[in-house]
């Protein structure tokens, strides 16, 4: 069915997520699927051709977020006695997918999460561990930047352009 100049629509053959949230860069648009463990789903607007990029069994995952060719995301997995999640970057066109970082959840319920990509940059919300704040690293590895000097569970979403990241936090109340 048409939808008008420029525009295009997207068809899902199966459910997606309740609650999904859509990301679109260029001609790509990722989202999560709602089959437990939630798959991650990238579309090619040009062609309609949809890819699964994750779908292992032992994660539940939490994101994404796309910027061109990029797609960052995290895995929570249960090694029956520890709940650890990691940071994925994921280039479209490539097989695999590459580990940033890895935290040991100190408090169950409490993710990483509100994913926003920047040229080569990445910043998140980050709860998994006890200093909850907004992080933000580089998409090929390196060293973690704590960006928020008061740690709470009471950051908002966020919004990462070039070295900016915007965030509303309420840790006064």
């Amino acid at each position: 069915r048409d939808c008008g100049l420029g525009c295009r629509q997207v068809t899902f053959a199966a459910p997606i997520a309740s609650g999904a949230v859509f990301k679109v860069s260029g001609d790509f648009l990722v989202y999560m699927g709602n089959v437990y463990p939630l798959p991650i789903f990238l579309t090619n607007l040009r062609t309609s051709k949809e890819y699964e990029i994750e779908g292992s069994v032992e994660h539940q995952r939490i994101g994404p977020a796309i910027e061109n060719d990029m797609v960052v995301y995290a895995t929570a997995s249960w090694d029956r006695t520890n709940l650890d999640m990691t940071l994925w970057r994921y280039r479209i066109g490539e097989c695999n997918r590459y580990p940033l970082v890895t935290r040991t959840m100190t408090n169950i319920g409490r993710p990483m999460m509100s994913f926003s990509i920047s040229g080569d940059m990445v910043a998140w919300y980050d709860s998994a561990i006890a200093g909850a704040g907004i992080y933000a690293m580089s998409l090929w590895g390196g060293e973690v930047i704590d960006l928020t000097p008061d740690h709470c569970v009471c950051y908002s979403e966020l919004f990462l352009h070039g070295r900016t990241v915007v965030f509303e936090g309420r840790h006064t109340g």
